[in-house]
């Protein structure tokens, strides 16, 4: 118990970098569209997100297939 508290301090302590990290962004280059550009951490999130969605369309579909092929027996 007394390690999940030193970790509960250590998020806290986390956020604050986190806080820190805003002001960096804000001095991020600016797009055609006027917002700042993302930065390599932000460009791996966007790519993962992207991934996740086309896979969980992918397993949507197959159940959808299988839902098909339980109705068809």
């Amino acid at each position: 118990m007394g390690d999940s508290a030193g970790a509960g301090a250590a998020g806290g302590a986390g956020g604050g970098a986190a806080g820190g990290g805003g002001p960096p962004k804000t001095e991020r280059p600016l797009g055609p569209d006027g917002k700042p550009i993302p930065g390599p951490e932000d460009m791996r999130k966007i790519q993962s997100q992207r991934k996740m969605n086309q896979q969980q369309a992918q397993v949507d579909e197959v159940i959808g297939i299988m839902h098909k092929n339980v109705e068809a027996v």
